[in-house]
């Protein structure tokens, strides 16, 4: 499964979660929309490139690892075959350059349960961006599953 998981919350000008109460969410809703979209880290107002998209998965991985967090492995594996679905050789690469670097430095006891290795992960998501007809098949899949066949596609 390709997903996009970009973790962004609206936050107070402090710097912590904001929440919107149900009982005052018609009220409040458009502004708080707003600010998220000044927060965002990439466009709500027009699609962003999938460079965007893909450098941004790079970055909350960085991100991540500088802070101490879980390791982004997710994030990677999805950054590495977007790119590759959408024909992007060199965010491929790029992608696989970070993921190698990220990995060598990725505690093991914060890593998945079924972790085997670096090489072994490096080798399987090689293996899955080199084979794009097969990434298709599961975003075809996957608009299927979740009845996207209506969204306009830009």
């Amino acid at each position: 499964m390709i997903s996009l998981m970009l973790n962004q919350r609206l936050l107070s000008s402090s710097g912590q979660p904001e929440h919107l109460r149900f009982a005052r969410h018609e009220a409040e809703f458009r502004s708080a929309a707003d600010r998220l979209n000044d927060q965002s880290k990439l466009s709500l107002g027009e699609a962003p490139s999938l460079g965007q998209i893909v450098r941004e998965y790079h970055s909350t991985a960085v991100d991540r690892q500088a802070k101490g967090h879980r390791p982004a492995v997710l994030e990677m594996r999805d950054s590495v075959l977007i790119a590759a679905a959408g024909g992007r050789k060199d965010l491929v690469e790029e992608g696989l350059r970070l993921a190698d670097e990220l990995a060598c430095v990725w505690p093991k006891s914060r890593l998945p349960l079924d972790w085997e290795s670096k090489e072994a992960w490096l080798e399987e998501l090689t293996s899955k961006a080199n084979d794009p007809d097969a990434l298709w098949e599961v975003v075809e899949g996957q608009i299927v599953k979740h009845k996207l066949e209506k969204v306009r596609v830009v």
